[in-house]
């Protein structure tokens, strides 16, 4: 069932990318967030896709604007939070580019800016840490 965006002037968008383990399959998860006229927060999952290796900044932002084409918010869009693989960079770029010839706007040299997310950061001390917690308590 989908929602019409009809009523939102701005949304933000997250964006996360990750491997299905053993399988090597990458999915994206494409996440709208927005607030209505009576000062509701609200979130929408828009995407929940299979994503074709290679996941370069080309089809991620190919795959991105896809679903906002799909949704009717490619004008909507007011900023797109990632996580900080490298291939994100490349994506914002051209995401910012797409955005710009649209509007004949002059491109702004702003670089694009990685976010260190907490739960990643969280999950790779983890990772690291609890195997070797024997250890490391024990000698």
């Amino acid at each position: 069932m989908k929602i019409s965006f009809s009523f939102v002037n701005m949304i933000s968008l997250t964006t996360d990318l990750w491997w299905s383990g053993e399988q090597k399959i990458g999915y994206m998860t494409m996440t709208s967030h927005f607030i209505e006229s009576k000062w509701q927060l609200h979130k929408r999952v828009l995407a929940f896709k299979n994503v074709s290796p290679p996941h370069s900044g080309e089809v991620l932002a190919r795959e991105l604007l896809n679903v906002m084409v799909d949704w009717h918010i490619r004008d909507k869009i007011v900023s797109n939070s990632e996580d900080n693989a490298s291939a994100n960079d490349n994506c914002i770029s051209r995401l910012k580019l797409d955005y710009s010839n649209r509007r004949n706007l002059p491109l702004l040299d702003v670089r694009p800016s990685r976010k260190l997310w907490m739960s990643y950061n969280l999950r790779v001390c983890c990772r690291f840490w609890i195997p070797k917690q024997d250890e490391i308590l024990h000698g």
